[in-house]
């Protein structure tokens, strides 16, 4: 599996008065006060673990890159989802799936 193939499910969800961000493919989250925050030290985390899976620790690349989220985790990812599509989604779940490229470099 080549980085540039690679399409990682993630999340957003408020809670209280920050913004948790969480990537059910790789087990990752990460939280902050704004969408875009939490979004951007997401992308950051994928990035290093993926440098790191790729790179220095490849003789562990099986175990590092299949680690799924928790079932319940991954169950919220798709209520979400579902229910983004179903158009039934407030305003707040409007961004709670991203879907953008993270730039990778070549290992």
């Amino acid at each position: 599996m080549k980085p540039k193939n690679m399409v990682l499910r993630c999340y957003a969800e408020r809670q209280g008065s920050i913004w948790v961000t969480v990537c059910i493919d790789l087990c990752l989250a990460a939280q902050a006060d704004s969408l875009q925050e939490a979004k951007d030290k997401m992308h950051e985390q994928v990035r290093e673990y993926l440098e790191d899976a790729f790179g220095q620790h490849s003789d562990y690349f099986e175990d590092l890159m299949f680690r799924p989220a928790p079932l319940s985790q991954i169950l919220k990812y798709h209520f979400i989802r579902c229910r983004k599509k179903m158009s039934i989604a407030s305003a707040s779940m409007a961004d709670s799936i991203f879907k953008e490229r993270l730039p990778m470099r070549p290992c």
